[in-house]
């Protein structure tokens, strides 16, 4: 995880991981943050056709900001903003694709007393207003 104190709460695939993705993919995932708790992503497994199949992150304005392709992974992502994230691969050759691990670590509020208000909505099945949300765009 990244450092600080972290609450983990899912992981990101790409499609049809931990097997090769499929060709012509174009998927995009918003992770959502607050101004409270950066969202937070961690690769743990990164295998991309170099120069041909990409994992983008991009502005609210839709421009790619960065662009990852090949067999380096990524470095820890985090924002306390929206995040959108694009994978796209060519016709051809595909790979195992990517996993990510989905986290929030707290921006501006003491870690433990965040971590104990979090605990008690989760494990009531509160919906937990301080997490990061990853749609499917």
């Amino acid at each position: 995880m990244p450092s600080g104190c972290n609450l983990h709460l899912g992981v990101l695939t790409s499609p049809n991981y931990p097997s090769a993705y499929h060709n012509n993919v174009n998927q995009t995932w918003i992770l959502c943050g607050t101004t409270s708790v950066n969202a937070c992503l961690r690769f743990t497994n990164f295998y991309l056709e170099s120069s041909y199949d990409y994992f983008k992150l991009l502005n609210q304005q839709n421009v790619v900001v960065s662009r990852y392709t090949g067999t380096s992974s990524p470095p820890d992502l985090s924002s306390t903003t929206h995040i959108k994230l694009r994978f796209t691969s060519d016709e051809i050759v595909t790979y195992s694709g990517f996993r990510a691990e989905i986290c929030s670590k707290p921006s501006k509020t003491s870690c433990w007393l965040l971590a104990i208000v979090i605990f008690k909505l989760c494990f009531r099945y509160v919906p937990c207003p301080l997490q990061p949300i990853l749609r499917e765009y």
